[in-house]
């Protein structure tokens, strides 16, 4: 599922609120019958992958012990990662198409490859969910098409459902089965086809202008939201 909106909208509020970090004013968040914190509690795993990645490149890390990092939350105090978690992590990175770049350091990686490492982390927690903060950010269109495409391979190899915020409009219609406009308010369309220019400006304002490169006939078709 896609996630688009203007920024303050809510975009990565509705992310906090699915994790637990952040409660509901109203109503209740509920996984699969409890809420977020207690259904992790339970075995229930969520990988983040967060707008801004909190590992500086500069810092002397290489690939195998930056997605190694992503075992700790399921290792628990005090516990050393083993065989197995070393093997999750090899995992990961080969689902990713980086498996042979373990033993380089983050800082030497390209923007896509670094991108990659990431997902590879969050995929090495063993997640039913990926939530993903704007990963396409500062990518370019060739790239972030192959990372979308990449996303719909885990999401069919390992059974899991993915949510991603994105301000790329045409990334979304083309590669999402699904979008969420948020504005303050949420509009799901079970269809990008259903995705139209006149919802569109009513998610991001009036001032809202499209470039449109080449967007698909159905996606500019009115319909009832």
């Amino acid at each position: 599922m896609g996630v688009i909106g203007p920024n303050g909208a809510g975009k990565t509020t509705l992310l906090e609120v699915i994790l637990g970090r952040l409660k509901p004013h109203s109503g209740e968040v509920l996984i699969e019958g409890l809420p977020p914190k207690k259904a992790m509690k339970q075995g229930f795993r969520i990988g983040y992958l967060t707008q801004t990645a909190n590992i500086e490149k500069q810092i002397p890390l290489s690939v195998f012990e930056t997605v190694i990092m992503g075992r700790y939350g399921a290792l628990g105090l005090f516990r050393k990662p083993g065989e197995e978690d070393r093997k999750i992590v090899m995992e990961s990175l080969d689902a990713v198409g980086i498996m042979d770049r373990s033993k380089r350091l983050i800082g030497e990686l390209s923007g896509g490859e670094f991108q990659r490492v990431l997902i590879a982390r969050a995929l090495a927690t063993r997640p039913k969910v990926l939530l993903l903060d704007e990963p396409d950010a500062g990518v370019d269109i060739e790239t972030a098409d192959k990372f979308m495409s990449l996303l719909a391979e885990i999401r069919d190899d390992y059974n899991i459902g993915i949510i991603l915020v994105s301000h790329d409009i045409g990334l979304i219609t083309r590669h999402a089965d699904s979008v969420t406009c948020i504005n303050r308010k949420a509009h799901f369309h079970d269809c990008p086809a259903k995705l139209t220019l006149d919802t569109i400006r009513k998610t991001f304002g009036d001032e809202f202008q499209l470039i449109v490169h080449e967007l698909p006939k159905r996606a500019l078709e009115s319909h009832d939201a």
